[in-house]
């Protein structure tokens, strides 16, 4: 069967990239065989820079000028499936909890995007249609995530990603570490090769294949296959902070020729450079400060990912501009927003249950 040379050359560069990425993280982990019962603060940490990268990613459609920074927030969304992927298999190493398990994933992120759904097709459904749509096009716009422009096309994506997980974990206690890991990554290219023709017209021209999991299993998988470790930067050196600064360059300038390596490696690089900078901001002045904010973000990045879609495709709509500083203000308040509701509703949460509790 005959390989295309380019894909040849994506797959040896890839690889090569992947094992320099491994041995660049291997100081930042030490072994731990405990289930995680407590917030972890550099995976919030984590997902409070890919939350931002997420909000900057979409805000950036308001500021064409500004759209060639869209090119370096390709990490955003593989490091918050890369967390995800890490804590579920901290938190459900094994089996017989799963009752635990989907009423989890029920009540943090099923419920809280029906009730976003259902307020999106009673309001924009009467605001520009005078009713609401055909019970058809309702279902396939919360399958697919069509809402705010198909940018919510994320949340049925993690979900495939929570369903599958209790295969995902019995196919990696059932083969070798490595065999796992090289099955995640092949699958991922494979989807991703398809997904690009599919979407060759333009951003979202295939919703159907923009929300299938596939092209983002293998950052999945790699959060499980690091969830037996912990973060621990103490062996990390300035030389190997250099190295992967060094190497998220080298991934930048290497993407036209290996746009798949770059694609599935590059956050990678991303990963190990924010050890690096989670390592620098806890010995700097104010930098525990600054760590901390991110971690708020990542702490309530459900929330964010859910309001700034709605807040950022309205600033669109209303063509709003201003600039560098437009642009910050815009990412501001969706994060901020985010978080404000992600507050009120966990204290709605904890009111109600405490009603049940005396009830």
């Amino acid at each position: 069967m005959f390989i295309p040379p380019a894909l040849l050359l994506n797959l040896v560069g890839g690889a090569l990239f992947f094992y320099i990425c491994t041995r660049l993280l291997e100081p930042f982990w030490q072994q731990t065989p405990q289930p995680v019962k407590e917030r972890l603060a550099f995976v919030d940490f984590l997902k409070g820079a890919s939350i931002a990268a997420v909000v900057l990613l979409h805000a950036v459609n308001l500021y064409p000028q500004y759209m060639w920074i869209q090119d370096y927030l390709w990490f955003a969304v593989p490091l918050f499936i890369f967390c995800t992927g890490y804590l579920l298999a901290r938190k459900y190493p094994q089996e017989g909890n799963e009752k635990k398990y989907y009423s989890g994933m029920l009540l943090r992120i099923v419920i809280p995007y029906l009730l976003y759904a259902a307020l999106n097709e009673v309001a924009v459904g009467f605001a520009q249609n005078g009713g609401l749509l055909p019970a058809k096009e309702i279902v396939l716009n919360v399958l697919l995530g069509m809402y705010n422009g198909g940018n919510l096309y994320f949340i049925p994506l993690i979900m495939q990603l929570y369903l599958i997980y209790p295969i995902a974990r019995k196919m990696q206690q059932k083969m070798p570490a490595w065999l796992f890991v090289c099955i995640a990554v092949a699958f991922s290219i494979g989807v991703k090769w398809f997904d690009d023709a599919a979407q060759a017209g333009g951003w979202n021209s295939d919703p159907v294949s923009l929300v299938f999991f596939g092209r983002y299993f293998f950052f999945f998988a790699a959060g499980m296959y690091l969830a037996h470790m912990k973060y621990d930067a103490r062996e990390a050196t300035s030389g190997r902070f250099a190295a992967m600064g060094a190497l998220c360059l080298l991934l930048i300038l290497a993407k036209q020729a290996l746009y798949l390596g770059y694609a599935y490696f590059y956050p990678l690089a991303i990963l190990a450079f924010a050890y690096a900078a989670f390592e620098v901001l806890g010995k700097v002045p104010l930098g525990k400060n600054a760590a901390s904010l991110v971690r708020v973000a990542g702490e309530n990045s459900y929330a964010i990912y859910i309001f700034h879609a709605p807040f950022i495709y309205e600033l669109r709509l209303m063509g709003a501009g201003w600039g560098w500083g437009g642009l910050a203000v815009a990412c501001t308040a969706a994060l901020i927003g985010g978080i404000m509701i992600s507050k009120a509703a966990g204290k709605l949460v904890r009111l109600l249950k405490n009603a049940k509790r005396q009830a």
